[in-house]
């Protein structure tokens, strides 16, 4: 009756696993949101927060040990984390701003790049984004 493709498949219990099974659940995985640095996060005040996944574009499988880039537009500030074996990341975000997230191979080249923005987002809210990976790029 209802004919799903492959990748509304993985992301439909990919998010059943991350978002609905008890973290006690996935074994020794921790999928706890932690900020990979506390210092910005004492003087400033977020209110979005951005969960992202990267997925293999031709297996879409989620890919894990990848440099992701935010960078804001606006004050051309950036920072970076790694996905997590889930294909998981995730940034803090200011409300109205323009964002650039990249995809980094070793070398600190793009391999891949989308934009998003906060622009009216002033409530606070928790935002998601997936990001694919280019066929040979890892």
């Amino acid at each position: 009756m209802f004919h799903f493709k492959p990748l509304c498949m993985i992301l439909l219990l990919t998010a059943f696993m991350v978002f609905l099974l008890p973290a006690n659940s996935h074994g020794n995985m921790n999928y706890e949101v932690k900020p990979e640095s506390t210092k910005s996060l004492c003087n400033e005040d977020f209110s979005l927060i951005l969960i992202g996944v990267v997925f293999d574009e031709t297996y879409r499988w989620p890919v894990s040990n990848l440099t992701i880039q935010l960078v804001d537009v606006f004050e051309e500030r950036s920072e970076t984390c790694t996905s997590k074996l889930n294909g998981q990341f995730h940034f803090y975000l200011h409300p109205d701003r323009v964002y650039k997230i990249n995809i980094l191979d070793s070398n600190n080249s793009v391999i891949s790049s989308t934009d998003f923005s906060t622009i009216n987002r002033l409530e606070p809210e928790l935002m998601r984004v997936f990001l694919t990976l280019p066929s040979g790029k890892q």
